[in-house]
């Protein structure tokens, strides 16, 4: 086999899976399997085609890229917060100026009933709720006792997001600043999302 010379600009890294007919394949296998078939050509006695094992999964890379969703990094500045105040020791909750101007307020009940993780997200769903919304009680539930909500930290997760401990001990929701302002329980937000 003859190596390329030179970087290849469309290279998938060994782990990258692919999905054929319903199969998860890594492009490992993938090229094992392009390997086989150029063995199983020669053993029939079939002449292989003039291009190399490396063209063919060049070539089946390039169709993957091309059907890939690319990542949107164009800059968003409404989505960019100018100031976040977190009122952990008041429990009263956060603030966020954006950048464009809109103040955001979130109060802490809203935010864990807003959590974004996949736990909190399938009950949300199952239960036809929309972030932020209070779980509902079943029809002839009493209402059991529950201490208020209440952030115990907060910490930043990069420059794209922010991350709460609850005092429920839950601590899983990844709240980005694209999130926060998707929910933005104002008056103005709700409006526009109706």
């Amino acid at each position: 086999m003859s190596a390329r010379p030179g970087p290849r600009s469309n290279y998938i890294p060994p782990h990258f899976t692919v999905v054929k007919r319903g199969l998860h394949i890594t492009a490992a296998q993938t090229k094992l399997q392009l390997l086989f078939e150029h063995v199983l050509l020669a053993a029939r006695g079939q002449e292989c085609p003039p291009h190399t094992v490396q063209d063919d999964l060049d070539n089946r890379r390039r169709a993957i890229l091309k059907f890939m969703a690319l990542p949107d990094f164009t800059p968003r500045v409404g989505n960019d917060p100018k100031s976040v105040k977190i009122h952990l020791t008041t429990g009263t909750g956060m603030e966020i100026e954006w950048k464009d101007g809109h103040r955001s307020a979130y109060t802490f009940t809203f935010l864990r009933d807003a959590c974004p993780c996949a736990l909190c997200e399938d009950e949300r769903t199952k239960a036809g709720r929309k972030a932020g919304e209070a779980a509902r009680l079943a029809p002839g539930a009493l209402p059991m006792f529950k201490p208020a909500v209440k952030a115990l930290a907060a910490e930043a997760v990069g420059k794209y997001a922010l991350k709460f401990s609850w005092n429920d001990k839950h601590d899983l929701g990844i709240y980005s600043w694209f999130y926060l302002r998707e929910v933005c329980p104002c008056a103005e937000c709700g409006a526009t999302r109706k």
